[in-house]
Formats: C-alpha cells, sequence, structure tokens
C-alpha cells in the first residue's frame, strides 16, 4: 500500500487588541492511504482490449481476430500431436469462436472464452495439476489467454491527429 501526503497552507490571522492584525502561515501534513489499483482479470483484460478494437478499428479487430484464430488453433494441433486432447479440445473451440467472431464482426463467445481461459472444471490454468496446458515444455504456448494476449499486445493504438 502507498501512502499519499499532502502539505496543507494556511493562513492564520490572530486576532488582538492590536490595531493591526498579526498574520502567519502555517503548515499542517496529511497522510492519506492509497489502496492499490485493481488488476484486471485476463477475461476482463481480453474482453475489454477485443470491445475496444471492435468498436473504434472494425478492420484491425477482423486482423487480430484472424491471427488469434489462427494461433489458437496451431496450438491446438500442437497439443493434439502432445497427446493433449484436453487443451486440443478447448483451444479449437476458441479457435472456431475466434473465426466466428471475425466473420460477424462480434466479440468471441464470452462463455468458452471464460472457460478456455480458466482451464478444465472452471480452475485457474495453475491450479490444475498436473494442468492441461503445461503437460508441454512450452507451456505459454499453449496457453489461450498468452496467446490471446500476445496478438493483441501487437497492436498499436491508433493514431490520432488533431486538427
Amino acid at each position: 500500500m502507498t501512502i499519499d501526503t499532502y502539505i496543507l497552507l494556511v493562513d492564520v490571522t490572530a486576532a488582538s487588541s492590536d490595531p493591526v492584525p498579526t498574520s502567519s502561515t502555517a503548515a499542517l501534513a496529511i497522510s492519506v492511504p492509497q489502496e492499490p489499483s485493481p488488476e484486471l482479470s485476463p477475461l476482463a483484460q481480453i474482453l475489454g482490449e477485443l470491445q475496444e478494437l471492435q468498436q473504434n478499428n472494425p478492420a484491425e479487430y477482423k486482423q487480430v481476430t484472424a491471427q488469434i484464430a489462427s494461433n489458437l488453433q496451431a496450438a491446438a494441433q500442437t497439443a493434439q500431436t502432445d497427446q493433449n486432447s484436453t487443451a486440443a479440445s478447448q483451444l479449437n473451440q476458441l479457435a472456431t469462436d475466434f473465426t466466428n467472431a471475425l466473420q460477424t464482426g462480434q466479440l468471441p463467445d464470452i462463455q468458452d472464452l471464460a472457460q478456455g481461459l480458466s482451464g478444465a472444471g472452471g480452475q485457474t490454468q495453475s491450479q490444475l495439476a498436473p494442468s492441461a496446458y503445461e503437460n508441454n515444455a512450452q507451456s505459454d504456448s499453449l496457453s489461450p489467454s498468452a496467446i490471446i494476449l500476445n496478438a493483441l499486445s501487437s497492436t498499436e493504438p491508433s493514431a490520432q491527429t488533431l486538427d
């Protein structure tokens, strides 16, 4: 937790019988604890970035969803080759959802996305033992959240010109 300190300067005029009032400045330091800003879940972060792209730059949204679908499909093939059918199935479903999002211009199926990001049975990927996504030495290559966030991070903020 961080603490912000503010200094308050107060002009104090003393009341007295003297015809010329006396004035001085008093300083008061106030410390206010600041709550850490909450971090967004990967699902919220992904949905927020996808929605922003969808609304502000539909052409780039289609490009990014195509890249995500392709990367998810490649990861599903890797998982299948590694005989990791659980991960392959979820990755294939997400690839289908992103392909549909590409074709319709809509967001991918949120329920499938949430399930794919959380892993089997609603557990987070780190809670699965052994995780469907960690049987491969390169676990990020099969992690839906890593695949999607990597594609989203490659997008640059749209340039805005001021007239």
